[in-house]
Formats: C-alpha cells, sequence, structure tokens
C-alpha cells in the first residue's frame, strides 16, 4: 500500500513538472522539532508541573505514611475484631482512596494537556509550513524521518535549517493556548 502511495505521488509530481518547473523541498522532521522553540517550552512547562506533582504527591504519601503508622500505633492494642470494625480504620481508608482517586484525576489530567499541546503545535508547525512554502514558492515541502517517504534528498533541497530559524522567529514565546492554559492555572 505504501509503494503504491510513493507511486503516485512520484507520478503525480512528475506529471505536474512536466507543465512548469516547481520547487520540491524537505525539512528534518526530528531535527525542526528537536530545535523548535515551542516544543522546547511546551517540554519545560510539563516538566515543571510533572515536578511540582511529584511534590504534591511525596507530601501526600508522607502525610499517609504518617497517619497509617499513628492509626497502627492505635489499633494495634486492639483484638483483631475490634480492629475490622474500627470506624477510625473505614475513615482512614475511604479518605485515602479519595485521596488517591485525585491524585490518577490530575495525573489523567495532566496526560491529557500535554497530548493536547502537542497537537495544536503540529497544527502550528503545519500552517507556518504552508504559508513558508507560499512566501518562497515552493510546490512541495516534504518531511524527512527515519521511516518517512524521503529516504534520500540532496542536502541542497534540505531547507531544515532556514525553516528552525523562521519558525522560531514567528514563534514569540505566548501563542494563544500556551497563554491561555497559563492564565487559567494561575486562578
Amino acid at each position: 500500500m505504501k509503494k503504491i502511495a510513493l507511486i503516485l505521488f512520484v507520478s503525480m509530481v512528475l506529471l505536474t513538472s512536466c507543465e512548469k518547473e516547481q520547487k520540491i523541498v524537505y525539512v528534518d522532521n526530528v531535527e525542526l522539532y528537536k530545535e523548535y522553540q515551542e516544543k522546547i517550552d511546551i517540554e519545560a512547562d510539563f516538566t515543571k508541573k510533572q515536578e511540582d506533582f511529584k511534590k504534591t504527591t511525596d507530601s501526600l504519601q508522607q502525610a499517609y505514611q504518617i497517619e497509617a503508622l499513628t492509626l497502627q500505633n492505635k489499633l494495634g492494642k486492639l483484638s483483631p475484631r475490634q480492629q475490622e470494625n474500627s470506624t477510625e480504620l473505614q475513615g482512614f481508608q475511604q479518605k485515602w482512596q479519595v485521596v488517591d482517586q485525585q491524585i490518577k484525576g490530575q495525573e489523567q489530567s495532566l496526560a491529557t494537556e500535554y497530548e493536547e499541546k502537542f497537537k495544536v503545535l503540529d497544527t502550528h508547525i503545519e500552517e507556518f509550513l504552508k504559508t513558508y512554502a507560499k512566501e518562497k514558492g515552493y510546490a512541495y515541502i516534504l518531511g524527512k524521518s527515519k521511516t518517512g517517504a524521503v529516504m534520500y534528498g540532496d542536502s541542497l533541497n534540505d531547507i531544515t535549517a532556514d525553516v528552525i530559524k523562521a519558525i522560531n522567529e514567528n514563534y514569540n514565546g505566548n501563542s494563544k493556548e500556551t497563554a491561555t492554559s497559563e492564565d487559567t492555572t494561575e486562578e
């Protein structure tokens, strides 16, 4: 299937190139993502949020251990039957079950936020490349990666460095999504 798609693509390029000369260039996707400042900022923000989350969960874990030890010392003096019927033990278990559910919810929320920011990042790159191609008169900008359709490209057609420079100049560090998420987390 991939071969058929590649053959159709090459045929289309050859047919359209007969009409007029079209510039076809490529960008190294791996390098672009590695060097794009918006992606770097998203990862830095996520790393900070993960560290803050870890501090919070570590504090909760310490509180849990202290409370569990205190309760264990108290219940250790009771018979096994009294321990099972202890309202303190039941309250302790319910309290920490709720806390555990909240932690899992926050973990999921963080993962979803990170995923959404990368979807927006992909859209920003696609939109930028579309505009960039039009400005530079490129008919196609192909993406090169280890598993991509471009297995080889003459380095004269590699515009990766130019694109990285231009996209980072275009990125102001406060995209709408980044600013919005920072505003909501500060409230």
